[in-house]
């Protein structure tokens, strides 16, 4: 469980950080989609993983959607 939740919290860092400034380029609307649909689409294949590599990658991914939504 403490590998999968890192990943989660590895995903929404380097979302902040990376992600940032590039979001700045778009409307917020777009930003909180993206984010949102990423968001969704990788709960989906965490809910849905046969394995923790599955569930781990999909939650890093599940953290950079939760990033681009975070403020």
């Amino acid at each position: 469980i403490g590998r999968v939740l890192a990943a989660y919290g590895v995903g929404v860092v380097v979302a902040a950080l990376l992600l940032g400034p590039r979001l700045d380029r778009v409307t917020r609307r777009t930003a909180l989609t993206a984010g949102a649909a990423l968001l969704a689409l990788s709960c989906a294949v965490a809910a849905l993983a046969p394995g923790w590599e599955v569930l781990a990658g999909a939650q890093v991914v599940a953290g950079v959607g939760a990033g681009i939504v975070l403020p």
